[in-house]
């Protein structure tokens, strides 16, 4: 008698929807062996890749040849039967299929011939890599254009007597109708495929390298890939998110590495507002410290201009870097970084930086964009104001009419003109602000001269102060903070 079983709530649920996928018997006990089976297979090559930092063409390489799987099996199968030179042959056909042929047709005397053999040993080297996965799978992988006949040769035996003819005939009906380069493209791409089941990609796909884009959208094309980000990546997805300080992170690293390629090419982002600005602002400046790398037979294509050019850019936006770090440290006390608020600490005169009561040395204090006296009285010339007050960055403005805050960390403008409201006199300052918003008061005197500085109103909302001659402050609101 057959024991009574009883099933929970959970349970029920489960079942109904199994039964929704397996409706019968006969469905549910053969998936049950389906899996079984599965469960029997070898398991799949899995490839793990880390720190590639955007070297796409060592990138491709390693992909395309799963990182020596393909030349191992190769060795298994012909390696007694083929030359070397023959499999070094095969091994580049399978890796980079398209431009081998091209190159290799005007060697071959019987084009048809070698497209024959070639043919017998894909198909061979195919059967071997895909052994491991149900023929269902491999279906699936197969492309759309040579589903039919690739399923055909893969399952169907040339040593077999009663289909010899069969089989042969497919390969030279391939050929005769000029479509074999496309089915050995095909069965190349399969080859690949099958060699590694599922890659994993361990950290780093950007940084110094080339072009990190490229690397991005081959792996939007993998069949089976998961990706663990690494510092450089978070670094760059910052950045594409709009934060100021990352992305002058990321053009002060490519600058350094002399690598513009990913910037300006790969994005189509235009790094001529910084170079302009460069070579005027910097243009007596001391940049010898701020050489870009040149790696190699890569110098020699350099000129002295474009180095001169290069030092000028990376020093401009790494001033624009410290600052811009300064500001996000200012608006993040709980970050407790502090320390890191460098530019103030500066003894310009003495060339060199005080950190938590140790003075060291520094190489390089010209700095063309950093006021080096916060107090100073002298006035901005007017086109300098004008551009301030029009949304232009503060960090890019020549010295005398940069604006700093009270802690030396000089800050951005708004990127919309501003309207001034309230009066700026000796005993009283207002601060500029958008025309939306009503003016208020510093809480703490500002210095004299141009300031720029973010404040928050009453109402807690945020806006920028533009520049402007400033005197003692009257008493600011006990909500207004500063940012």
């Amino acid at each position: 008698m057959a024991k009574h079983r009883t099933y929970t709530e959970n349970d029920l649920r489960y079942l109904k929807m199994l039964a929704r996928m397996f409706p019968t018997v006969r469905a549910a006990a053969t998936e049950i062996i389906n899996l079984n089976a599965i469960m029997n297979l070898p398991k799949g090559c899995e490839h793990f890749i880390s720190d590639v930092h955007g070297e796409h063409e060592a990138f491709l390489h390693i992909l395309n040849s799963c990182s020596g799987v393909i030349r191992e099996r190769l060795d298994e199968l012909f390696a007694n039967v083929v030359s070397r030179d023959e499999l070094n042959q095969l091994a580049t056909l399978i890796y980079y299929p398209k431009e081998k042929l091209e190159q290799i047709k005007p060697q071959i005397k019987d084009l048809d011939e070698w497209y024959r053999i070639t043919i017998h040993r894909l198909i061979q080297v195919a059967r071997a890599t895909s052994e491991r996965y149900t023929r269902s799978k491999v279906r699936k992988a197969l492309p759309s254009d040579f589903a039919y006949i690739l399923d055909e040769l893969l399952y169907t035996h040339g040593e077999d007597l009663d289909k010899k003819d069969y089989f042969e005939n497919i390969i030279s009906t391939v050929i005769a109708i000029g479509q074999a380069p496309d089915l050995i493209a095909a069965i190349c791409d399969l080859i690949k495929w099958a060699a590694v089941d599922r890659l994993h990609l361990v950290g780093d796909i950007f940084d110094r390298g080339p072009r990190a884009d490229i690397i991005c959208d081959s792996l939007l094309k993998h069949h089976s890939v998961d990706i663990q980000w690494g510092n450089h990546d978070i670094l760059w997805m910052g950045a594409a998110s709009g934060s100021r300080t990352l992305v002058a992170t990321v053009v002060s690293n490519s600058i350094h590495y002399n690598n513009l390629e990913v910037v300006e090419t790969g994005y189509g982002i235009s790094l001529r507002p910084l170079s302009v600005f460069a070579n005027e602002v910097y243009k007596n400046a001391d940049v010898s410290r701020f050489a870009v790398k040149l790696m190699g037979g890569e110098a020699l294509g350099v000129s002295e201009k474009d180095k001169l050019l290069s030092a000028r850019m990376h020093k401009a936006i790494t001033v624009i870097l410290f600052k811009l770090e300064g500001q996000k440290i200012l608006r993040h006390p709980e970050y407790g970084m502090e320390d890191r608020l460098l530019l103030d600490k500066i003894d310009y005169e003495n060339k060199c930086v005080t950190i938590n009561g140790t003075t060291w040395p520094l190489d390089d204090v010209d700095f063309p964009t950093v006021d080096p006296a916060p107090s100073s009285t002298s006035s901005p010339p007017p086109s300098a104001t004008a551009r301030s007050s029009s949304g232009i960055s503060a960090s890019c403005t020549p010295r005398a009419a940069s604006t700093r805050s009270t802690t030396g960390i000089c800050c951005s403008t708004a990127a919309s003109p501003w309207t001034r409201r309230g009066t700026s006199s000796p005993s009283t300052w207002t601060g500029w602000t958008g025309a939306a918003r009503t003016s208020w008061t510093t809480r703490t005197p500002p210095p004299a001269g141009p300031t720029t500085t973010r404040w928050a109103p009453p109402s807690g909302s945020w806006a920028w102060t533009s520049s402007g001659s400033c005197g003692p402050a009257a008493t600011a609101p006990s909500s207004a903070r500063i940012g």
